[in-house]
C-alpha cells in the first residue's frame, strides 16, 4: 500500500480548501486496495477509543426558586477506556472496556454480557 511509518507532526496542516481533495484522494486509495484485494465489508472496521465516567453527570441540576441543589460526587473524574468499532457493513461490535489497573481485581463487581470485552492494563 506504499505506506511508511513517521513521526505525527503539525508541520503539514491542510487547509479547508484542500481537505475535500485530500479525503477524495484517501477515500479512491482505500476503495481501490479493497476492489484489488477482495476485501469483504464485513472485515472492514472503524473503531474509536473514548473516556468514559464511572459515574457521569450531567451539567444541570433541578432546584426550588433559590434553593441550588448540588450535584453528588460530581468531582469525580474516574474514568475507563471504551472502544466502540462499526463494520463497513454497519454491525456494531462489542464493546472493550479498559480498566487501569494490574490484575482482575480493578474490574467491577456487576457482571457484563458475555461477547463484551472486559480487560486491564498496568500501569506505565
Amino acid at each position: 500500500m506504499g505506506y511508511v511509518k513517521r513521526k505525527g507532526s503539525n508541520a503539514g496542516k491542510i487547509t479547508v480548501a484542500q481537505f475535500k481533495e485530500v479525503q477524495e484522494v484517501f477515500l479512491a486509495d482505500i476503495q481501490a486496495e479493497v476492489l484489488m484485494n477482495d476485501v469483504h465489508p464485513q472485515i472492514i472496521c472503524h473503531w474509536d477509543q473514548t473516556p468514559v465516567h464511572y459515574v457521569p453527570t450531567g451539567e444541570w441540576t433541578r432546584h426550588r426558586q433559590k434553593e441550588i441543589i448540588p450535584f453528588a460526587n460530581s468531582d469525580d473524574k474516574c474514568q475507563i477506556s471504551a472502544v466502540l468499532a462499526v463494520t463497513q457493513a454497519g454491525k456494531y461490535l462489542p464493546p472493550q472496556f479498559i480498566y487501569q489497573g494490574t490484575t482482575a481485581c480493578c474490574h467491577p463487581a456487576k457482571s457484563f454480557p458475555t461477547n463484551w470485552d472486559n480487560c486491564h492494563t498496568p500501569n506505565p
